[in-house]
């Protein structure tokens, strides 16, 4: 059984994406007012989670989706995102060289 079939699982995350909304709201408009985009791991993580609890809390508002379509859709929309995208694309690349041996 996975993440995504225990309703249990399900309801707690949906409720944690859910109540962290407002702070994830005043982080992303800090950001996006002081003109900053992620560099690095720790930050790119923390941009990521906050688009994709932004995306979730647009969607539950939007539209009529199950817990699980939610999360798969946002998920969708995250890995969209040019920032989100070229930063897993650096990553490939990265772990690609090294294990090539490519300094």
């Amino acid at each position: 059984m996975g993440i995504l079939q225990d309703e249990e699982l399900l309801e707690g995350i949906d409720s944690l994406l859910l109540s962290s909304y407002i702070s994830v709201d005043t982080i992303q408009s800090r950001l996006h007012h002081l003109g900053l985009t992620p560099s690095g791991d720790i930050p790119t993580i923390i941009y990521g989670w906050g688009l994709f609890t932004y995306f979730y809390n647009q969607q539950s508002i939007n539209y009529d989706l199950t817990i699980e379509e939610n999360l798969k859709m946002s998920y969708q929309r995250l890995l969209n995102n040019p920032i989100i995208n070229n930063y897993l694309a650096s990553k490939v690349t990265q772990t690609i060289d090294n294990a090539a041996g490519v300094q």
